[in-house]
């Protein structure tokens, strides 16, 4: 058979139509119109094509941790005027970083659970990160341990760790149920 006749061959069944070992498109890469083709006649014959969302945080497990981590970071960034400390000052420059850094992550979080997502482990990491600095903060900038701000910074980092621990505890829950058809 010659090639004139494997052409003849592959247009016997009409214009327009190929066969199945066509490749379509440039460069022998597959034809991608058939599984359009597959789903239009599936939603032809009323078959539901669409994936079953699943909402991953059905009980949005885990957002008052968050929200608590960012009231905490609220709470360190006010902390520097209630213990007259000034903005210049190290120990107050350093609760306001932390502090809306705090609030950021745990804004961030907080978003992501009331949008039926889990929390970022990273972040609920990082905010215990930040916990441990609070924590040798006082004692790095050599602060008098009996001041009242050098425990103000002890108990904040404390209650920063055990949120973010609880914060990633919730966060690593990622059994989901799938929907059944």
């Amino acid at each position: 058979m010659s090639d004139r006749d494997d052409t003849a061959a592959s247009d016997s069944d009409g214009p327009g139509v190929s066969d199945s070992t066509d490749s379509g498109g440039y460069g022998g890469e597959p034809d991608d119109d058939a599984g359009a083709e597959r789903d239009r006649d599936q939603r032809a014959a009323g078959v539901d094509t669409e994936e079953p969302t699943v909402d991953t945080n059905p009980a949005e497990h885990g957002k008052w941790v968050s929200l608590a981590t960012a009231l905490l970071g609220a709470y360190l960034v006010v902390s520097p005027w209630l213990f007259a400390l000034e903005f210049g000052d190290t120990m107050g420059f350093n609760s306001v970083v932390v502090g809306v850094t705090l609030a950021l992550l745990g804004g961030y979080n907080y978003a992501r659970r009331a949008g039926e997502r889990l929390g970022s482990v990273a972040a609920a990491g990082f905010v215990g990160l930040l916990g441990l600095w609070l924590l040798v903060s006082p004692w790095l900038f050599e602060l008098d341990p009996d001041a009242a701000v050098a425990w103000n910074y002890v108990a904040t980092g404390l209650l920063a760790g055990v949120l973010a621990l609880y914060s990633g505890y919730e966060a690593r829950d990622t059994d989901v149920e799938t929907p059944t058809e």
